[in-house]
């Protein structure tokens, strides 16, 4: 038997019989042999809808920052099967829900009595930023983000500490790439509002904890977020454009892809939060003309 395999024996049976981490188990062709209540409880799927089923087939579809697919030749699992070495990364997993949450991931090979590699195991845990405290008058009944009135009062806080402090950001605006006929229509209702909602959420799980995201429009959302340069601001854009693209809104029977393009500015001499919000709001328009899925940043910023 290999020497670690008592260690993963005790820790399996340790994994099964409860734990805090969310956990599954995996055989050698990655269909799914366990799944716990907290991994029911991280990702929205109950054990009666994975048991069997890979990981892949419509359902996680891990994916890295530039929303690429890691179920093929990147695969930590697969990599773990084939060498028996544990791994650890960062990943986006698809809720199922639709949005992306980022979560961190430990993948360690699982042995049989005769000491050959039968699957393995995925330990993983949300690390979505802190969620903030709103009082409702602050919120947005929907998406459960900041409204406006939120958006105005951090904007108004980071202008001042850039004015007294040289604090450097900047502001994003994503609007979704989708005719305002599908959002607004009453028959198409409750398809945009889940539209904005898986939005908002992978926006708000994919952003650090200092930057601040609200709802900005009837499409519309609004980031601040700190950052020193143009490309910073635009590294950040392309991270948000590219994870919104790699969520899915559930539908029935049917797979639904959407796309934000986003505009951005970063703060400048001279700048109120009217400016900088005007010249964001234009670098958008600019990003649509483009074509969907862009992201345009003012080069001045």
């Amino acid at each position: 038997m290999e020497p670690d395999a008592v260690f993963y024996r005790n820790l399996e049976q340790l994994l099964m019989a409860g734990t805090d981490a969310a956990v599954y188990f995996v055989d050698r062709q990655r269909r799914i042999t366990f799944w716990n209540q907290k991994a029911e409880w991280l990702t929205g799927y109950p054990w009666s809808r994975v048991k069997g089923r890979c990981c892949r087939d419509d359902m996680l579809e891990h994916v890295d920052e530039g929303g690429n697919l890691l179920c093929n030749q990147s695969c930590p699992l697969k990599a773990t099967i084939r060498n028996g070495q544990c791994l650890e990364e960062a990943v986006y997993l698809r809720h199922h829900d639709g949005f992306r949450q980022p979560a961190r991931v430990w993948v360690g090979p699982r042995y049989g009595s005769d000491g050959s590699i039968i699957g393995a195991m995925q330990v993983f845990s949300d690390i979505t930023r802190p969620g903030e405290s709103l009082g409702l008058h602050h919120a947005d009944l929907l998406t459960g983000l900041g409204n406006r009135a939120h958006l105005d009062k951090n904007l108004a806080g980071r202008v001042y500490d850039w004015e007294r402090y040289r604090n450097s950001f900047g502001v994003l605006i994503a609007g979704i790439d989708a005719p305002d006929r599908e959002v607004n229509s009453a028959h198409e209702r409750q398809t945009g509002d889940g539209m904005l909602r898986m939005v908002a959420r992978t926006l708000a799980c994919t952003l650090r904890g200092s930057d601040v995201v609200t709802r900005y429009g009837e499409d519309e959302f609004a980031a601040i977020v700190r950052t020193e340069t143009p490309e910073a601001l635009r590294d950040a854009g392309e991270r948000l454009r590219r994870l919104v693209a790699a969520s899915r809104l559930p539908g029935s029977g049917h797979r639904r892809k959407v796309t934000i393009s986003l505009g951005g500015a970063g703060v400048r001499m001279g700048d109120d939060a009217g400016r900088l919000l005007e010249r964001a709001e234009t670098c958008l328009r600019i990003a649509k003309r483009i074509g969907h899925d862009q992201v345009y940043i003012d080069p001045a910023a």
